[in-house]
Parts: structure tokens; sequence; C-alpha cells
């Protein structure tokens, strides 16, 4: 089976995923409510046959259709690699949207910002 999800650019920096070609979810996707996709590996090796380049291409999601910009591999093993290669990840907008799940969200996730650097100041 495939798992969607809709997820926030800043999901890039949290994922154990290695990107194999294109890119991630960004901000301009986002803000222009792109239905844009990222396939994990497995889901590409459903879909695609061997050597293709799914980026640019087209998949159907719900009826609606999905412009394929990356793909990835995960880092991890397991169950949970298992479940990440099997996995799309689109952009939240566009996944409430199409799935109409409203206000919903199934899993919150905070990013902290960067550190900065600090500075020694006075001691006493």
């Amino acid at each position: 089976s495939v798992h969607i999800y809709g997820e926030f650019p800043d999901f890039a920096h949290i994922g154990s995923l290695t990107y194999t070609a294109g890119r991630f979810i960004n901000e301009r996707d986002m803000v222009e409510h792109r239905k844009v996709a990222v396939l994990g590996n497995k889901v590409v090796e459903q879909l695609y046959p061997p050597e293709a380049d799914p980026i640019g291409t087209y998949i159907k999601l719900n009826g609606v259709y999905f412009k394929v910009v990356g793909t990835f591999k995960p880092l991890r093993g397991g169950n949970w690699g298992d479940r990440d290669a099997q996995s799309i990840y689109c952009t939240f907008s566009a996944f409430q949207q199409v799935f109409h799940t409203g206000d919903r969200v199934g899993c919150l996730t905070r990013t902290a910002p960067p550190c900065a650097a600090r500075t020694s100041g006075n001691r006493r």
C-alpha cells in the first residue's frame, strides 16, 4: 500500500530521507497551492518502468493530478524505512483540498530555529 502525506517544506530537514532526484516541496509550492508530489523509491518502482525518469510526470491521487518534482530513498531501515519507501509527500494545502481533511491534522512536528551564535558578553 502507498501512504500519502501533506507536508510543509521544513519536513525536508526532519525526515530521514535522501533525495535521489529533483527536490522536496518548497515555499513557492505552498504559496501558490501547487499540486506537486515527492515519491518514495518503492512508489517509483510500482508506477514506472526501470530507468524511467518520473520528474515532470503526473500521477493521479484521489482523482486529482499531481506533478512529480522529486524522488527519495529512506535513510532508516525496518518497518519505518519500508513505510517511508512507500510514501508520497505533497503540499499540506493540496492534501487538505484533495482529501477533504479540513482543519484536521494527523501529526504535528515542530522545528527549532537555527541556533544563533552566542556571544561571550561581559562576565562578572
